[in-house]
């Protein structure tokens, strides 16, 4: 299942990035951006290194980590949890969420925000 979710997760990333009509390509870890005529707005060169997410201590299912909701600097509005669905992180530190009383394992996480809670893709 959590598989399913991850590949949803990529594809749905490849469609968007096929479906793109600004000429901003990127590629990281290449010398070269991609051609705009190949539809790829992002390139990862998988050669030279992977993908690093942001690592954060996740200490709640319903609640944004502190560096998250208080970056520094400081944005100009606050943080509106409604607003980061699809927000990908990696949970550095296995806790229990003590109001649930679950166990909160180390993995990679994405913020739900409908249910503005923390769903796991893998651990």
């Amino acid at each position: 299942m959590k598989r399913n979710y991850l590949l949803l997760l990529v594809t749905a990333l490849l469609v968007a990035g096929n479906w793109s009509f600004v000429n901003g390509q990127v590629a990281i870890g290449d010398e070269d951006a991609p051609a705009a005529d190949t539809g790829i707005s992002l390139l990862l060169d998988a050669t030279k290194g992977g993908l690093l997410l942001p690592q954060v201590e996740i200490t709640s299912f319903t609640a944004l980590p502190p560096s998250i909701v208080n970056p520094t600097p400081a944005p100009d509005s606050p943080v509106d949890p409604a607003q980061l669905g699809g927000l990908l992180v990696y949970n550095k530190t296995a806790t229990t969420d003590a109001v649930a009383e679950k166990a909160i394992p180390v993995g990679i996480y994405y913020w739900d925000s409908t249910a503005l809670i923390w769903k796991i893709i893998a651990e």
